[in-house]
């Protein structure tokens, strides 16, 4: 009940014509302080940690030819976002046309 009100989105691009692919997740509305952490997870793998910007916001950003190796997603995969060992949110990839 306590993350009820957080507006989350997040999005995952394959571009054809060889450019990086590129993730984005957005957690806005969080009922946490400035600078805690939340830990960002792929089909049960940590991949990063994000924290809570004064604007109540969290945000992850990732191009895939920066130095943060993120696995490749693909529709299905589900993305789980952490707050002290408690998943808070979730969510399963899905092909847009």
């Amino acid at each position: 009940p306590r993350f009820e009100q957080c507006r989350t989105e997040a999005e995952y691009t394959t571009f054809v014509n060889g450019s990086a692919d590129h993730i984005e997740i957005d957690i806005e509305r969080l009922p946490l302080a400035i600078d805690d952490e939340l830990e960002l997870f792929l089909n049960g793998r940590i991949f990063s940690t994000i924290a809570v910007r004064r604007d109540k916001e969290a945000e992850f950003d990732n191009w895939d030819d920066e130095t943060l190796d993120v696995p490749p997603i693909k529709a299905g995969d589900e993305l789980v976002i952490k707050y002290e060992n408690r998943a808070i949110l979730q969510g399963v990839f899905e092909l847009l046309a």
